[in-house]
């Protein structure tokens, strides 16, 4: 590993992992970006972590091989799976997101309520068979 800090990159989508792994290395490159695509390739290299850049679907108990851990930032606003999981030494610093999923969490809302008040699923399912 070079002297740059490691940063385990690990998120359950590849098209949105490749996009934060290129703005990553644009942005520092005095990470060394420890890119996970499946938990075996998080068991190879999170005792080397020192900071893990994951979303909700982390896996949680590789969190206590992490012996490094000094920070993990959440992709996302939410990091209730982390704090639930109790799996977080007292020392690691925990952040998230904030204040950027905003009005993309008001859209997901209301579109959610609209679907649900319009009956989209009956309306869907009614075209599905020609109705």
């Amino acid at each position: 590993m070079d002297s740059g800090r490691n940063v385990l990159v690990y998120y359950h989508n590849p098209e949105f992992l490749d996009r934060y792994q290129k703005l990553l290395e644009e942005a520092r490159q005095d990470l060394n970006l420890l890119i996970c695509r499946d938990e075996a390739a998080i068991a190879n290299v999170v005792k080397d972590s020192e900071i893990i850049f994951a979303g909700h679907t982390f896996p949680m108990h590789a969190i206590s091989r992490a012996k490094r851990l000094k920070w993990i930032q959440a992709m996302g606003a939410g990091v209730e799976n982390f704090v639930r999981s109790k799996a977080i030494p007292p020392h690691v610093t925990l952040t998230k997101i904030r204040g950027l999923f905003s009005s993309i969490m008001a859209e997901y809302v209301l579109g959610y309520m609209l679907a649900l008040t319009q009956r989209m699923e009956e309306v869907f399912e009614n075209k599905r068979k020609k109705q």
